[in-house]
């Protein structure tokens, strides 16, 4: 917090009322509840977006025990203690502190890639103040979760028709930068309401009042239970329209301007019945997670993907005991085996996002119902990117027909070996596994599940970037992948260790007296010979870089990238190296301009063979030979 000078009145008007209202109010939280949805205009909870799914992004939180029943942080300066507060920027004596950041910081939820921490003022290093990161790759509505309670929530603030308002300090390093901030019902996500308040300046901080009587998303309703809060910095405005690099915004003192009340967190609590649970479009407060624990399924919205194997299928369907609720439905058939399952996943490959066990955190819980009791429903966690990493558990529902929550203990796997170190990133069930259809009367039985969470650390579902492959970094030092290399004009090439470098792998190209001007070597990753991933150019991106050691000054290297099948269509630039002899030198090759040969970069043409020409120009027999090493060939950062 900042502080400010105050009067003598100031200060014998705060002692009066601070007299007063010795012991007024705390610092509280409602219990358990669902998650924000990650965009400040849509709810839709599925399971591909971004609100409480097996792919969205801002997830229960764990809740903290953030110092919002006494501070002395504000925009403008306070003096605020345990029995109230006098902030100058929001009234004295009448307004409550939700976050100030000092002391235990409060939980931060991203979503949308932005992401939140406590830290150092940048202009006062005795403030604590939240940094909002939003990433190069940031969507529009990219924003973070503030909550000090369970289920990512606060107290409820106690809006009214007249008490309408928050206000935060903001700080950006833009001018007129939107931070739209959003309230909502954690019960019930299609409840909120967002306003915003602009940064007129760079670089300052601003206290921005924002009203949800003139909300600009949702509906404000005073009767609501607001019990969660979300900001968004520099709303509208994706990462790559704000120039495609990392911005970091920062906020200070949240306040609610009005009535005074206490923001204790109270004891957790949720409504679940035996029936299953009563998640909605919001997310889901079944007892079997806690506030600290994160949803990975809950079928609303947009299913998963059902992969069925062994006679075994699975779809999303309506809940066959509460109308109002969506499950997974797992069909196994007569004929099934006795492993027959389903893999759900919401990311590509069958996947989930990494679920983060740890040597102490090593369970899920699921609802399950059968048509028999008795039944044992087993758990499969695996590594996608290697199957034989995988862990095994199951749990046994008592009754038929009625809905239990099972808690599966990889700590006490019953297949596999449970590493926490694993990249666990896929999820099947087998529902009365070990029983064949056959050995269940050979008929078609029908299973239901829901609500599958991680139990421990709340972490983000978002499904990670697509890797696209490409033709570079070149580094020789993959284990797994296979250089080849094809020498043309007498010239060769292998992998080597670096000759100054005994750690490090590289490319020896030799060039010898019978060579002629234009010898060189084809460098290969790919399964076929002759060529590489396609390398990622555009039309604005076409600058290379090639680590190169020789051991003569001043002479030049031809890179030269074409198409594999086609070599009437190549680039090629000349460039020297400038460095001393024997020593490692970055030559940059920029195919905008290219020499000796004009043809250029034309979009819609792949660029997938990649061949280097030492000692370009200058034959074997005019003293154009040696060994030279290359080394990272990639795009110039």
């Amino acid at each position: 917090m900042r502080t400010p000078q105050a009067s003598s009145l100031q200060m014998t008007m705060r002692l009066f009322v601070a007299l007063m209202m010795f012991g007024v109010f705390g610092v509280g939280c409602p219990g358990d509840g669902a998650d924000d949805d990650g965009t400040a205009i849509d709810d839709d909870d599925d399971a591909t977006g971004d609100d409480d799914d097996a792919t969205g992004d801002d997830d229960d939180a764990t809740g903290d025990d953030d110092d919002a029943t006494g501070d002395d942080d504000d925009a403008t300066g306070d003096d605020d203690d345990s029995g109230g507060d006098d902030d100058d920027a929001t009234g004295p004596l009448t307004d409550t502190v939700i976050f100030d950041f000092e002391g235990d910081a409060p939980t931060f939820t991203g979503f949308g890639g932005a992401g939140a921490s406590a830290v150092v003022d940048p202009t006062d290093s005795s403030n604590m103040v939240a940094e909002i990161g939003k990433g190069a790759a940031a969507e529009t509505w990219a924003g973070v979760t503030m909550s000090a309670c369970e289920g990512d929530t606060v107290a409820v603030m106690p809006f009214t028709a007249t008490e309408t308002s928050l206000s935060i300090d903001a700080w950006s390093p833009d001018a007129a930068v939107p931070f739209l901030v959003k309230i909502e019902n954690s019960a019930d996500g299609s409840q909120f309401a967002e306003a915003q308040g602009t940064v007129s300046a760079a670089s300052a901080w601003e206290t921005l009042t924002v009203d949800y009587s003139a909300a600009t998303g949702g509906t404000f309703d005073p009767a609501v239970t607001y019990d969660r809060i979300s900001i968004f910095p520099n709303f509208g405005t994706s990462g790559a329209d704000a120039g495609g690099v990392d911005k970091n915004y920062y906020v200070d003192d949240v306040w609610f301007l009005g009535t005074v009340y206490s923001t204790d967190c109270p004891a957790a609590g949720d409504d679940d019945d035996s029936a299953g649970d009563d998640d909605d479009s919001a997310g889901d407060d079944d007892d079997s997670a806690g506030g600290g624990d994160t949803v990975v399924f809950d079928f609303e919205g947009v299913a998963p993907t059902f992969t069925g194997f062994g006679g075994a299928g699975g779809s999303a369907v309506v809940d066959p005991t509460d109308a109002t609720n969506m499950v997974a439905e797992l069909g196994k058939g007569a004929a099934a085996e006795t492993w027959a399952g389903v893999t759900m996943s919401a990311c590509a490959g069958d996947t989930v996002a990494v679920m983060p066990f740890t040597a102490t955190e090593t369970e899920l819980s699921i609802d399950v119902w059968s048509p028999d009791p008795a039944v044992p429903f087993m758990i499969k966690i695996e590594n996608s990117g290697n199957g034989a990493q995988y862990a095994e558990a199951q749990g046994t529902v008592s009754a038929a027909s009625n809905w239990e929550t099972l808690t599966i203990d990889y700590s006490a796997a019953t297949g596999g070996t449970f590493d926490p170190t694993v990249t666990y990133d896929r999820i099947s069930i087998f529902p009365n596994f070990g029983t064949s259809g056959a050995d269940a009367g050979g008929v078609d039985k029908t299973y239901y599940v829901d609500d599958v969470w991680f139990l421990g650390t709340m972490y983000s579902t978002a499904c990670p970037a697509a890797v696209v492959a490409t033709g570079v970094p070149i580094t020789f030092d993959d284990s797994s992948t296979t250089y080849s290399f094809v020498g043309f004009g007498d010239a060769s090439g292998a992998a080597v260790v670096d000759p100054t470098d005994s750690s490090n792998m590289v490319a020896q190209l030799d060039k010898v007296a019978s060579s002629p001007t234009w010898a060189g070597v084809t460098i290969s990753t790919g399964g076929a010979l002759d060529s590489i991933a396609a390398l990622p150019l555009t039309a604005t991106d076409l600058e290379m870089t090639v680590d190169v050691w020789s051991p003569v000054s001043n002479i030049d290297f031809l890179l030269k990238v074409e198409d594999s099948t086609n070599a009437g269509i190549f680039i090629e630039k000349q460039a020297t190296f400038t460095g001393t002899a024997s020593t490692w030198q970055t030559v940059t090759f920029d195919l905008s301009a290219p020499f000796p040969n004009g043809q250029g970069f034309a979009a819609g043409n792949t660029y997938d063979k990649l061949s280097i020409f030492p000692y370009f120009g200058v034959d074997g027999a005019s003293g154009g030979t040696g060994t030279f090493y290359v080394d990272d060939i990639q795009m110039a950062p």
